[in-house]
């Protein structure tokens, strides 16, 4: 193994079991929210990039790794839509509740995303993010954003090329995977201050304008 390689702080987790095990017990947390939200709002969820395509990445020293999913709002049954605050509120205080019953410690609220960790499973210590989305006029999501920096303010922003990073995986997939990969694993470790999903969107978008466009 080259000196580079050793040095690197991810690599690929490879170990089937713990990678569905771990889907299994972040959809109970998700599911549960499901109902005891249900008189606010209804909601799909989607488990996304690196987790959905099967590349997730373990962070070596501390022999973890991470799930992404987004929630997509549906049917705003309160008129919250304009108040992403409350909403992602709603969202924390339920899992503040649920997260014990599963083994999960207390979320955490960060700029994007609401995590919430777990420890072990088939040895290895994992966590999950959600992003609350809704789908903008243009067919591209928009994300809760809190910005706890400027006076605690929380937004909606849209996330570019959302509306179709399925169809551009698929094409890059097909065609530059080795590549692909090569790229994404490369980004985990030079961007740890950037969510697995941004990552895994910026390696198609590059990908695709160098071979595809």
């Amino acid at each position: 193994m080259s000196k580079e390689c050793n040095n690197m702080k991810y690599t690929y987790l490879n170990n089937k079991l713990a990678r569905n095990e771990a889907k299994k017990e972040c959809e109970k947390i998700i599911k549960s929210l499901q109902k005891v939200l249900n008189e606010y709002f209804t909601f799909s969820f989607e488990l996304i990039g690196s987790g959905k395509t099967n590349i997730i990445t373990v962070d070596k020293k501390s022999n973890s790794f991470d799930l992404d999913y987004n929630i997509i709002i549906q049917k705003d049954k309160k008129n919250l839509i304009h108040n992403p605050k409350k909403i992602k509120e709603l969202f924390l205080s339920k899992m503040n509740e649920i997260n014990c019953k599963f083994k999960f410690d207390f979320p955490c609220n960060s700029k994007s995303v609401i995590t919430s960790s777990r420890k072990p499973i088939k040895c290895y210590n994992f966590s999950f993010d959600i992003a609350i989305l809704i789908e903008g006029n243009n067919g591209n999501y928009m994300k809760i954003i809190y910005d706890k920096h400027n006076d605690n303010n929380y937004k909606w922003n849209e996330i570019k090329n959302s509306n179709q990073y399925q169809q551009l995986y698929s094409i890059i997939k097909q065609n530059h995977y080795v590549e692909f990969k090569r790229i994404y694993l490369e980004k985990k470790n030079s961007n740890t201050n950037k969510v697995s999903f941004s990552l895994f969107l910026e390696t198609i978008n590059e990908l695709y304008d160098k071979y595809e466009k």
